[in-house]
């Protein structure tokens, strides 16, 4: 697997240790973690502390760590890079009593996997506790951060004369057994000898042990033996169980329902599923296939969504299938059915809705679910069991409120439900019930034509995906994911993932989106002109830079008749670059310019109530240089400030 595919944390196990314990893992940012030794440090023994930072681009940042003086004395910094040349990084330390401050600077705009790991004694007995408070914030040129993953290691003893130590390292893609020896003290002139068993993860086999960037095999490892008092760490190694360049895609039924064709399937590393590798699935009476579960990354996806995926390591997928909606059994016996009418029965539920099934002579049923608040749905199977329609009708109480329809999950995933609306209510938001509901689902207007329109301003919740009607509608959930070769581990992803699956915004070509690219104020135009719906200007726009049939011509139009996006004069400034604190006014103008109660540093004096107002709601945050109010936005800032507009 191409290491820079996933900018995962690696837990290190450092030599002379036997306890290890994962702590916490941070993102980039203010953090603050107290790391807490495994056990107490025993007075002249050593206790370390690694950390490793991941990220690709040209990167400064620093890590705090803070100590008891009295418990704890430093005695030594070492790194080591994981997947970078030797002088990829720059790093200073600054010591003072109790706090040791770590500052770096990579070098190359490539992948930096740099170790840190910081040696203290212990001065006397106790908790030996180590405080990395210090602020992980990354200064310039950053693309991609991944997470830190920080550990503490305490050493129970120091080895003994005439003895060395060898110390088994499980690796990242195995594990050892619960009763496995990890960790032996030998007699010099002794050979290891037995090597502990270790499980590797599905996909996966052994395919060695590594000492020192060398790795060598089982037997190799056995044979071996090392002189009077050294310590040596020894980490398993594993590669992909498939030929070369190939990586295994599995695949399995949850028990209700079957599969047929391959069980397993192989992909190029790096590639993409296709729906001909897919196996065919049969549903048992009752049920219908929804979606498939990951096993290998806990993760759920649509058949389209899993198609779009790039394959970088073994995965396990089961089909998973949900029971169809049926009818209940009634709470009062009922009299014996005419087959000529239609019979009715009526069933209370626990959560207060009232179910009332009505089957009808030639075999088909109809369900409604009424809840609580009035809502109704009303589902239609044919004698065979499919759903041929929904209903769903909202009562004039629900003015101004969320309404989540009693419907199962995902049903309208496959079948556009009829919401009819009073002519009284002017605003009902409507929740549209999905399970495993990710950033890509949008809600989308059926037309009786036949054609969709995606709803812009759609988002997830915990029970749905909602969206806010004013009039009747035919809505449908639909996973309008996209995939980009530049986002898949970027910090930004999912809001990437919710504004191009809502076609706010677009690729730049080439499978990329350019989340660090900037945002133009012709770009920040078109963008909010979709989210509101492409609404026509009442006429042309008059900048003198601003030519006629551009693909941003009706948007600054309509964005300059609103009012919400002024020009320089006689000019739009098409190509400029847009400010945080400018598009923080655009949208503050676009939500009708609220009142604020607070007041903020660092912004010019035209966007401080507008920079007040996105730190109120939560729009935006500071970070190591404060609001960074004249910075240039990037397409991923912006990204993911107007998924909090939407989801507001």
């Amino acid at each position: 697997m191409k290491r820079n595919q996933k900018w995962t944390a690696l837990l290190l196990t450092v030599l002379m240790l036997i306890n290890c314990m994962c702590i916490n893992a941070f993102a980039a940012g203010e953090k603050s973690v107290l790391l807490d030794a495994p056990e107490s440090a025993q007075s002249g023994t050593n206790v370390r502390v690694s950390v490793q930072t991941d990220f690709y681009g040209t990167a400064d940042g620093k890590l705090v760590f803070t100590y008891d003086a009295e418990k704890l004395s430093f005695v030594a910094l070492e790194t080591a890079s994981a997947w970078a040349s030797e002088d990829a990084v720059v790093f200073s330390v600054n010591q003072r009593d109790g706090k040791i401050i770590l500052a770096f600077a990579s070098k190359e705009t490539a992948g930096i996997g740099e170790i840190f790991t910081l040696t203290f004694k212990a001065q006397a007995e106790g908790k030996a506790d180590v405080a990395l408070d210090g602020k992980a914030s990354y200064i310039t040129g950053v693309s991609e951060i991944a997470d830190q993953t920080a550990t503490i290691n305490v050493e129970t003893s120091t080895v003994v004369e005439g003895q060395y130590r060898v110390v088994f390292d499980q690796g990242r893609r195995g594990v050892f057994a619960a009763d496995a020896e990890t960790q032996r003290d030998i007699p010099v002139g002794e050979t290891i000898g037995q090597v502990p068993a270790v499980t590797p993860d599905f996909g996966y086999v052994l395919s060695g042990w590594m000492i020192d960037a060398v790795v060598y095999s089982s037997e190799e490892i056995a044979a071996m033996k090392f002189e009077n008092g050294k310590t040596v760490t020894i980490v398993a190694q594993y590669e992909i169980d498939a030929p070369a360049g190939q990586i295994p895609v599995y695949f399995y039924a949850d028990g209700n329902g079957t599969l047929s064709g391959s069980e397993v399937v192989y992909v190029s590393a790096n590639g993409q599923l296709t729906a001909e590798q897919l196996p065919e699935t049969q549903a048992k009476t009752g049920y219908a296939f929804a979606y498939w579960y990951c096993i290998t990354n806990d993760k759920t996806y649509f058949t389209n969504e899993l198609c779009a995926e790039f394959i970088t390591e073994p995965m396990r997928l089961m089909a998973v299938f949900t029971p169809v909606m049926a009818p209940t059994e009634p709470d009062e016996p009922t009299e014996p059915s005419n087959p000529t009418k239609p019979s009715t029965e009526v069933t209370t539920n626990p959560d207060g809705s009232v179910t009332t099934t009505t089957t009808n002579p030639d075999g088909s049923v109809d369900v409604t679910v009424k809840a609580a608040d009035g809502s109704a749905v009303t589902v239609a199977y044919d004698a065979a069991g499919a759903v041929t329609e929904i209903v769903a009708e909202i009562p004039a109480s629900a003015e101004g409120k969320t309404v989540t329809l009693p419907l199962a999950d995902n049903a309208a995933m496959t079948t556009p439900v009829d919401v009819s609306i009073p002519a009284t209510v002017d605003s009902v938001t409507i929740v549209v019930p999905v399970s495993n509901g990710t950033s890509g689902m949008v809600v989308v207007i059926v037309n009786e034509d036949g054609t969709e329109k995606i709803c812009p301003k759609s988002y997830l919740t915990d029970d749905g995906v909602a969206v806010e009607l004013n009039s009747d509608a035919t809505i449908k959930v639909m996973n309008n994911t996209k995939t980009f070769a530049d986002t898949g581990n970027h910090w930004a992803r999912n809001a990437i993932t919710f504004v191009s699956a809502r076609e706010l915004f677009n690729g730049v070509g080439n499978n990329t989106f350019a989340p660090g690219d900037t945002m133009t104020r012709a770009m920040l135009a078109t963008v909010l002109w979709r989210m509101e719906g492409k609404v026509a200007a009442a006429g042309k726009s008059t900048f003198t830079d601003v030519a006629a049939g551009m693909w941003y011509s009706d948007a600054i139009a309509w964005a300059s008749a609103a009012g919400i996006i002024n020009g320089y004069g006689d000019t739009f400034g098409v190509n400029d670059a847009v400010t945080r604190e400018q598009m923080i006014t655009i949208l503050y103008r676009l939500s009708g310019s609220p009142a604020v109660s607070t007041s903020v540093e660092g912004a010019s004096p035209w966007a401080a109530n507008a920079m007040a107002w996105a730190v109120e709601t939560g729009l935006i945050q500071g970070g190591s240089n404060g609001l960074n109010a004249q910075g240039t936005a990037t397409r991923a800032e912006v990204a993911t400030i107007l998924m909090r507009f939407i989801e507001q």
